[in-house]
């Protein structure tokens, strides 16, 4: 068995979320290694690989988040049966056709280190993935996860911003107002995208939801969701990314929203 290596550039070189596709149509193993020799994925034969880059200040595995498929071969065509005996023998019927072989997420595409903000209205990225041109079928479905936790001093207080993005644009967002006394408090956020149409004037459909525990003004704001009856623009002839973020709207001292536990998961190709 025969394993071949590739080396990732130097993460400090990139741009935070620049992605790598490698694919592996070959029969030998493959080795993706970042820049100072740390392994980031063994690639099985007839695999595919997309990584991320999460940090520019690393050279090590952790500067890395991986998008691992593994595809499938199709079924073989069954043969057909043989023509019968006589003064002109009858023809045989055709083989039915094997079917395609399906590309198979066998894991998900998650963050490898936490991303946090101090006093800051920096837009965090939960998870992102870009998705690969003309890869989207109608009704192609996509999941969205994170976690997050919110460090509020008794200080002034901020909202915090979610949105689901498409292309960087939001399709689906929500606020989330802490009350004003120090506490901390956690939830996750999550969205769904539902491919409708495709080509370059394609059509998706978007949901945004989450729960939190504690810390929260309303009701509302603790299970707060975004259900989209009208749907957004997509380009499917092209790369988009897709993405959860959110963000303090003004930075207070000592207040601090981390996301953790980021994924995108394949629901339905």
């Amino acid at each position: 068995m025969l394993f071949r290596s590739v080396v990732l550039p130097v993460t400090s070189t990139l741009t935070l979320g620049q992605q790598f596709q490698i694919v592996n149509s070959s029969s030998n193993i493959i080795t993706v290694n970042a820049s100072d020799g740390s392994l980031v994925k063994t690639m099985a034969a007839n695999s595919t690989a997309v990584v991320t880059a999460i940090s520019t200040s690393v050279t090590t595995t952790a500067g890395w988040s991986v998008l691992y498929m593994l595809n499938a071969a199709g079924t073989s065509g069954t043969s057909g049966t043989s023509g019968a005996n006589g003064t002109s023998g009858t023809s045989g019927t055709s083989g039915t056709s094997g079917t395609s072989g399906t590309s198979a997420v066998t894991g998900l595409y998650s963050l490898t280190a936490n991303t946090a903000a101090t006093a800051a209205t920096t837009v965090l990225t939960g998870c992102t993935y870009t998705i690969p041109a003309n890869s989207e079928n109608v009704g192609t479905v996509y999941h969205l996860y994170c976690n997050f936790q919110f460090v509020h001093t008794a200080a002034a207080t901020p909202t915090i911003t979610c949105n689901l993005t498409v292309a960087g644009g939001s399709v689906a967002s929500f606020i989330i107002t802490p009350v004003s006394a120090a506490a901390t408090f956690g939830g996750f956020i999550e969205g769904f995208i539902t491919i409708r149409t495709t080509g370059a004037g394609g059509t998706l459909m978007s949901s945004l939801s989450g729960s939190n525990s504690v810390g929260l003004t309303t009701a509302t704001n603790i299970n707060p969701n975004t259900q989209n009856i009208a749907t957004s623009a997509i380009n499917t002839t092209g790369t988009v990314a897709i993405a959860l973020t959110m963000n303090m709207t003004t930075g207070v001292t000592s207040n601090t929203l981390t996301i953790s536990q980021g994924y995108v998961e394949l629901i339905k190709s």
